[in-house]
């Protein structure tokens, strides 16, 4: 008796998350209102299957919807349940139409559609391939702000938020627990982890300052902020809505390693605002990062301090020089205006991305 009931739960369950997901389907099969008023934009459909592919292209959604291109999305179950929130919010500012499955072979063939797929679906479509430091030849779609960064409007005051009064020479923060953040990338056994390099810095300097809230971290200036408060009692993090003003507040952001790659939003979102990048990876970057001349550049644990103890004495004119190259990397090379221009002027058959994890 116990087994039937456990199987008509579980078969209860696998119904309602159908229906809930058909539900999505039909929401989102109504065109956005752009569709409609810019009936000669290039039309976009991305066929995706892997639920890390979907935050890599949050920024590129966004552009694309901005600049009034039409975008066309196929995902498969597993997106739509890992990801349902961001795929509601980015229908509702304008940038998906939903495309069922069963359409998509219809739609193949038509020429005004740039295919992207993670895989190859006909002899037009852009295969989506994974990061790979091998595929040198192979255009990279820039990682990402984070999809919540996208969402708070603040990408159209990014020029604004550029000119901010810097109050703070370096800023931190973010989650750091050792369960999640004390690992070895395998790829990367070079690389410092984040928990790793924050107690190093913790044991190792006096000059950092842990301000408890918003206002005691904007009231007094500081050399170094280490955010360190909760986000709705659960998280290490800045809400989203303050996080790029806060980053902007600082004239360099230590931007150390996310839980799955070196690679981490923190450091797209200090750049876009013109924070200059504290980092140990800048050579994943595509140009790489230069040191001393858009961004600081450290090696291992001891070096990052010293680097740290450089930055007290550099000049404002020094500052203000790096300042602007940054800001000009991530408008020609992080901004993903520039990989949209390539795609639809060479139509390459492969382009990167970030894999989340």
């Amino acid at each position: 008796m116990m087994l039937l009931t456990k199987v008509k739960n579980k078969l209860n369950h696998l119904v309602n998350r159908s229906k809930k997901r058909a539900k999505i389907r039909r929401l989102f099969s109504v065109s956005a209102d752009f569709m409609h008023h810019h009936p000669n934009a290039k039309t976009y459909l991305f066929i995706l299957e892997n639920p890390a592919t979907l935050p890599a292209l949050g920024f590129v959604f966004f552009r694309l919807a901005e600049n009034r291109n039409n975008i066309k999305l196929v995902l498969s179950n597993q997106i739509m349940d890992a990801y349902q929130p961001h795929v509601h919010r980015w229908h509702s500012i304008g940038c998906l139409e939903m495309i069922e499955e069963k359409s998509v072979t219809k739609l193949l063939h038509n020429p005004q559609l740039i295919i992207v797929s993670e895989k190859k679906v006909n002899y037009r479509s852009i295969a989506l391939l994974p990061f790979s430091l091998d595929n040198v030849n192979v255009p990279l779609i820039p990682y990402a702000l984070h999809p919540h960064q996208v969402f708070t409007g603040k990408l159209f005051f990014l020029e604004y938020l550029r000119k901010s009064r810097r109050l703070h020479k370096i800023v931190f923060s973010g989650n750091y627990s050792e369960s999640a953040y004390n690992k070895t990338f395998n790829a990367y056994p070079l690389i410092v982890n984040r928990f790793k390099a924050l107690q190093y810095l913790k044991k190792s300097m006096n000059a950092i300052s842990f301000p408890s809230s918003k206002s005691e971290y904007l009231q007094t200036e500081h050399f170094f902020q280490w955010i360190d408060w909760n986000y709705d009692n659960t998280e290490r993090r800045i809400d989203e809505h303050d996080w790029l003003s806060i980053l902007s507040s600082s004239s360099f952001s230590l931007c150390l390693p996310g839980v799955h790659m070196p690679m981490c939003h923190n450091i797209i979102e200090s750049m876009a605002v013109g924070t200059i990048p504290i980092t140990q990876y800048g050579y994943l970057f595509n140009p790489p990062l230069v040191h001393g001349v858009n961004c600081i550049n450290f090696v291992d644990e001891q070096d990052l301090l010293q680097k740290i103890i450089e930055i007290e004495t550099m000049t404002d004119s020094s500052i203000e020089e790096i300042k602007n190259n940054v800001i000009d990397y991530f408008i020609n090379h992080l901004d993903p205006t520039n990989i949209i221009k390539e795609i639809e002027s060479t139509y390459p058959s492969e382009i990167q991305y970030f894999k989340e994890y």
